[in-house]
């Protein structure tokens, strides 16, 4: 995996703990609100703390600097800048869509015994082992389906990928990241179609504002 130094040692935090210098008193809540507004986002109008935004801003600049150290060696053009653009977002949507579904859709199945539960729980009622049994095994279940589902947009992604891309970029790509790999695994010998898929996933599948960036990237090319 290629290292990201603002990221991994610094990026990371900074918001964290500029929220809590800086606005002590609202950190739980804007924690809370931030959940809340992911389930409904009309739920909560209250606006985010001036220095939080301003801060997450940076935040995401530095995040997006330590991207282009490892997506500007690729030199890519503005026609194959539009082309993961368009990839790359359908390709988040129709993941989202089916994630979701994989966690939602056991749940609606035992929504009425999980009100139930929690109905008797308040009262003061012990919870079964047959409902934690229940709901382990829908957990349990997620997690194998939703790392069958992140391999199969790995191979997928790294197939489109590499079809966007030249020759000469694919070997630049594999290239930077058997690099990285060799720092701290000098066993590894992977080929460079493993090395290539592993790029796919630190570069254009892990980082959350890809396509934001690709965005710029080619609108600084006009």
């Amino acid at each position: 995996m290629i290292k990201l130094p603002y990221r991994t040692s610094f990026a990371s935090r900074v918001l964290a703990l500029l929220i809590i210098l800086a606005v002590p008193a609202t950190l739980c809540v804007t924690d809370s609100r931030a959940y809340a507004q992911a389930k409904d986002p009309k739920a909560v109008s209250q606006e985010t703390p001036p220095v939080v935004e301003a801060t997450k801003t940076l935040v995401n600049e530095l995040d997006d600097i330590d991207r282009l150290r490892i997506l500007n060696p690729l030199k890519l053009s503005s026609e194959q800048l539009t082309k993961l653009i368009d990839f790359l977002t359908k390709a988040q949507a129709d993941y989202e869509r089916k994630i979701s579904a994989i966690a939602l859709d056991p749940l609606k199945e035992i929504a009425d015994e999980i009100k139930k539960t929690k109905k008797e729980t308040l009262a003061g009622g012990s919870i079964t082992k047959e409902f934690d049994a229940k709901v382990k095994k829908i957990q349990a279940d997620f997690t194998k389906k939703k790392e069958a589902l992140w391999i199969e947009n790995i191979a997928k992604s790294s197939v489109e990928c590499k079809r966007i891309l030249s020759e000469e970029q694919f070997a630049a790509a594999a290239k930077m990241e058997k690099a990285e790999f060799l720092k701290s695994r000098p066993e590894v010998k992977g080929t460079d179609e493993q090395m290539f898929n592993q790029y796919v996933v630190d570069t254009f599948m892990s980082y959350y504002r890809i396509v934001p960036l690709l965005k710029e990237m080619k609108q600084s090319k006009s």
